[in-house]
């Protein structure tokens, strides 16, 4: 039994062998898993209001887990350093508290 499908990651034709088969190779299997688990890694970070220059920035890591990167941390746009370490973190933002 063959099945024609689109590959879901690069959206070309094949013949699936099994019910189950939805990425024409192995290579776009994984290409496919690796970018959904990036972009749901991505999407789990927290945001950063800047108080100096207000703007918000996209954290590219977790401040709870990586201390040391949120004491390095400098807002991208004006270049302030926190000095704080005590975080209030709300469903779209994370504030500095003073």
């Amino acid at each position: 039994m063959h099945l024609e499908r689109v590959c879901k990651h690069c959206c070309g034709k094949f013949l699936a062998k099994k019910d189950k088969q939805w990425h024409c190779s192995r290579r776009c299997f994984k290409q496919h898993y690796y970018a959904l688990k990036r972009l749901a890694l991505l999407n789990s970070f927290p945001f950063y209001k800047c108080p100096k220059c207000e703007r918000v920035t996209k954290l590219g890591f977790d401040p709870s887990k990586k201390i040391e990167h949120w004491v390095n941390f400098r807002c991208p746009w004006c270049y302030r350093k926190e000095a704080s370490i005590e975080l209030i973190i709300n469903e779209t933002a994370v504030f500095v508290v003073f």
